[in-house]
């Protein structure tokens, strides 16, 4: 076991580079020779024998990657996270474009001169919109409900 401190880099800039780019998911190999290795004949086994001989720094660049991958998808989630404002303002654009009027065709594709309008679906948003915003409080006990009560 090495007993050097994981958390600082190798003696060699060569190395660490070498470490870094093996912990980053770089190929052996490819590692080797981007870290400034010559691409020779052995570079493969020359590879694997500095990959086991920095094995104690690799391993914690790995976790360390891992980690910082971890923390930037955490970001990215609560960046594009839906909140409330988010639904009400979509909410809104979906009312608007229900409301928007369709000419009514004939057979022949004609405009008739009549429009329609998505009805049901303007209601359903602006009712959703309506119990968000708390428009929608049960009155005293003397006023009936459609749905019976009272």
């Amino acid at each position: 076991m090495n007993p050097r401190d994981p958390t600082l880099p190798c003696k060699y800039a060569q190395q660490e580079k070498f470490a870094q780019l093996l912990a980053a998911g770089g190929g052996l190999k490819e590692s080797y020779i981007k870290a400034g290795y010559a691409d020779g004949q052995y570079a493969a086994q020359n590879a694997n024998k500095l990959k086991r001989k920095l094995g104690w720094r690799i391993a914690f660049l790995e976790k360390q990657h891992a980690a910082d991958e971890a923390k930037a998808q955490e970001a990215a989630i609560k960046e594009s996270a839906v909140n409330r404002g988010w639904v009400l303002q979509k909410l809104r654009e979906t009312y608007e474009r229900a409301m928007e009027p369709v000419p009514v065709l004939d057979r022949k594709g004609k405009p008739t001169g009549l429009f329609r309008y998505q009805v049901a679906a303007a209601i359903r948003t602006l009712e959703l919109i309506g119990k968000e915003l708390g428009c929608f409080k049960r009155r005293g006990r003397g006023h009936s409900s459609r749905n019976g009560g009272g």
